[in-house]
């Protein structure tokens, strides 16, 4: 099972990287044959940069290789340090007009994380705060089901199904000049985003619209 999962995750990653790669480099032929200029081609300058980033830049414009994507690509080892992560995840719910909401019902799950439990289920506080703990997954999503008088606003719908990922992905990773290029959704999607940061005093905040009676 463990194997499989490192296979599926393997070849996801991959396959975002080749696709993003790709396509930014059949956009720039594109640009090329049909004679659209970048700003700096058009007069606009680009930033100065020092000669010790020219570099990464020019590696940058040499394609991706298989070399690069063995290091890109997470391991076993990778993987099983990332399911052990800790889950310290802090959250609140505010109506419209900033007020707290008591009393939402919170819904945290780990799917496709490997053993999956009945998702965490937690009742928001007077400040409508809530805390998920004691859970160690890759990534966690959140679910708000908002209490009677109370509607989800426009948008948290979407916000709901989002992953939060919770484990950072290894350094080798972080550093690679492809990683950096590659935008923050599909690093999201592989599950090499950045790590969520707690902190108890900046709550992750979800809004709910409070309806007229």
């Amino acid at each position: 099972m463990k194997r499989t999962i490192v296979i599926a995750v393997s070849v996801l990653i991959l396959a975002v990287i080749w696709f993003y790669l790709d396509d930014k480099e059949q956009n720039q032929e594109r640009d090329k044959s049909t004679g659209v200029q970048s700003p700096a081609d058009a007069g606009d300058k680009p930033p100065a940069v020092s000669d010790r980033a020219l570099p990464s830049n020019k590696a940058s414009k040499r394609g991706v290789t298989n070399e690069d994507l063995k290091v890109l690509a997470l391991t076993e080892e990778d993987l099983k340090t990332m399911f052990d992560a800790p889950v310290e995840f802090y959250g609140q719910v505010l109506d419209q007009q900033d007020n707290p909401v008591k009393g939402a019902n919170i819904s945290c799950s780990w799917p496709f994380m490997g053993p999956q439990e009945n998702p965490r289920k937690r009742l928001t506080e007077t400040d409508g705060r809530f805390e998920v703990k004691n859970l160690k997954a890759i990534a966690i999503k959140i679910l708000i089901n908002p209490p009677e008088g109370y509607e989800l606003l426009p948008g948290e719908n979407e916000k709901s199904v989002d992953f939060i990922q919770i484990a950072d992905p290894p350094d080798r990773i972080k550093r690679h000049e492809y990683y950096k290029a590659l935008p923050h959704q599909m690093k999201s999607e592989a599950f090499i985003a950045e790590a969520y940061k707690p902190d108890k005093n900046k709550p992750m905040i979800f809004r709910v619209e409070r309806l007229e009676k």
